[in-house]
């Protein structure tokens, strides 16, 4: 009986030791399951099916690569401010790899923030800033920050380190397009028109030339081009779409013709439904792409994103009321927070007050526990004007997706558009909640609590810390000396700010607290400069009534 009692148990026991042994791998395989899922889907431009399958796999491990890379990329073709800080997820995960620091600067610059493109290469290590692909970043990013002698140095460097590459001539070609000069114009024109030769870099050459002869109205010559590169068996349909544009500069009959023929390959295709529809209200033909987009089959016409396009249709055409009706129909699955926003709009232009706030209250609820969602509706409510709606929805994502940091990004650009320094003294506290090891955080919230007056010794305290830490920062010993002045400790205070090099000094945001403290020193000339030169810079209420009274007291 005993021995049967042992065999039992030790039955048991490896029986719970299997369980045990069998979860981890089954979690292992279900996460390569749903990767290869998102792979699949992205490979087909299924980007719901890529981003949704993405997202399981995170939360079964939030540190997976691939995962984290197919969202950059999802959330990058939605056109989604949240892009940059899944890619910047990435470069945490691998930052070691360069190409993942290269994508990261390549969406900043997308985004039209060269400045962080241009941090992001700085901060790339110095044994990888040897690499061509690194330095036609830099020279792109060079040229957005209006640097073209920077960028033909990086050009240079390029072709030196690769002189194979032909792409890198195109690119120089093209710095050289947007030169003063018509002699630099000209040639880089017959640069890219030589370089059309090399089946390497055609399609970029031919498709630059063309942007260059849109942008001079020199259709004629845009079309020759277009035609050129939807002839190539390697076209994409974005060239057809290019081509289209030329046409309807320079040949009418020719650009209906080929509008039909587009329509018509297009009808079954909802990634190519997307994109002329996009492109038809991209170009103002608002009537011509709602009547097509109503005309499509009944599979195609019932998607989410062909409604949302003629709902937009509708409401840049101010028909309120068809808008409201088409809004009114089926719902639209995981994308039916789109509809009751746009439905929300609707309502709202007709003086339904009432079903408007109901709608939209409806449309941030269903979105809650998706960033994607919710960051579109953001989007939406930024776009529309709807100021006190955007800074809901961010501040629900702030609280429930604490990952999404461009989220407080956005709250601090919104508030500081606005002069709300609490707004921004509650984000930086909130930023510093979410890292504490963010000095520049720190920084902000000790400056913001300073103008203020709230909490003086926590202000204090984490001035005197983030200073401490990058004693050579021009902002945070601005903040730092600010706060020993306010202790009675000017001179102390005057010591920290000259201690930096004196071109430091004549930043506008630095400049201010130096004008003001020389001010309080009655040295009344260096208090005039500085003060003066801080009125360049844009400045919180409090900063304004500072300097306001400091010149005053002059």
């Amino acid at each position: 009986m005993r021995t049967k009692l042992i065999f039992a148990g030790l039955v048991l026991a490896l029986g719970v030791l299997g369980v045990g042994l069998a979860r981890p791998v089954y979690r292992q395989w279900k996460q390569d399951r749903l990767l290869a899922r998102a792979q699949e889907a992205l490979a087909r431009g299924d980007l719901r099916e890529a981003g949704l399958a993405a997202r399981q796999t995170l939360k079964i491990n939030p540190g997976n690569l691939e995962a984290c890379r197919i969202m950059a990329r999802v959330t990058e073709s939605l056109r989604l401010p949240a892009a940059l800080e899944w890619w910047q997820r990435v470069v945490d995960l691998a930052p070691d790899a360069l190409s993942n620091r290269l994508e990261l600067a390549r969406c900043s610059l997308l985004e039209g923030d060269a400045a962080r493109a241009a941090r992001v290469l700085q901060a790339t290590p110095p044994n990888q800033q040897t690499n061509a692909a690194w330095h036609q970043l830099a020279a792109l990013v060079a040229a957005s920050l209006n640097r073209p002698a920077e960028a033909e140095r990086h050009l240079a460097e390029a072709l030196r380190l690769d002189p194979t590459n032909r792409l890198v001539e195109v690119n120089r070609a093209i710095l050289r397009l947007q030169a003063r000069d018509s002699n630099v114009v000209e040639n880089a024109r017959r640069a890219l028109e030589q370089l059309v030769t090399d089946p390497t870099v055609r399609s970029h050459a031919l498709r630059h030339l063309a942007w260059t002869a849109l942008r001079d109205g020199n259709f004629q010559r845009a079309i020759e081009y277009t035609r050129s590169l939807v002839a190539d068996a390697n076209a994409r349909f974005a060239d057809r779409l290019l081509h289209l544009q030329a046409l309807r500069g320079g040949d009418p009959a020719g650009f209906a013709s080929e509008l039909a023929e587009l329509q018509r390959a297009s009808a079954g295709d909802l990634a190519r439904v997307r994109m002329l529809g996009g492109w038809l209200i991209e170009q103002g033909l608002l009537s011509e792409a709602e009547r097509w987009l109503a005309s499509l089959p009944p599979e195609i016409q019932r998607q989410p994103t062909v409604l949302l396009m003629r709902a937009e249709c509708l409401a840049a055409q101010t028909n309120w009321a068809a808008a409201q009706t088409l809004l009114q129909g089926e719902k639209w699955g995981e994308e039916d927070f789109l509809r009751q926003a746009m439905l929300a709009r609707a309502c709202r232009e007709l003086r339904q007050e009432f079903t408007s706030q109901s709608e939209w209250r409806a449309a941030v609820r269903a979105a809650s526990g998706r960033s994607r969602a919710l960051g579109m509706l953001a989007q939406l409510a930024a776009r529309w004007g709807w100021e006190r709606e955007r800074e809901e929805v961010l501040w629900t994502l702030v609280e429930r997706h604490p990952g999404e940091r461009w989220a407080l990004q956005a709250l601090s650009e919104f508030y500081l558009a606005r002069g709300d320094t609490r707004g921004l003294q509650r984000v930086y506290a909130r930023a510093v909640e979410y890292n504490p090891s963010d000095l520049a955080a720190r920084n902000n919230l000790a400056s913001l609590l300073l103008l203020l007056n709230a909490q003086p010794q926590r202000a204090h305290e984490l001035a005197h810390e983030a200073w401490s830490r990058a004693t050579n920062n021009p902002a945070f010993a601005a903040t730092y000396a600010w706060s020993l002045h306010l202790q009675g400790r000017t001179a102390e205070g005057l010591r920290v700010l000259e201690s930096l090099p004196p071109d430091r000094l004549e930043i506008p945001g630095v400049a201010l607290y130096y004008g003001l403290m020389q001010a309080a020193m009655r040295e009344t000339n260096l208090a005039r400069k500085f003060l003066a030169i801080a009125e360049t810079a844009p400045l919180l209420p409090e900063e304004k009534k500072l300097l306001a009274d400091a010149r005053a007291g002059l």
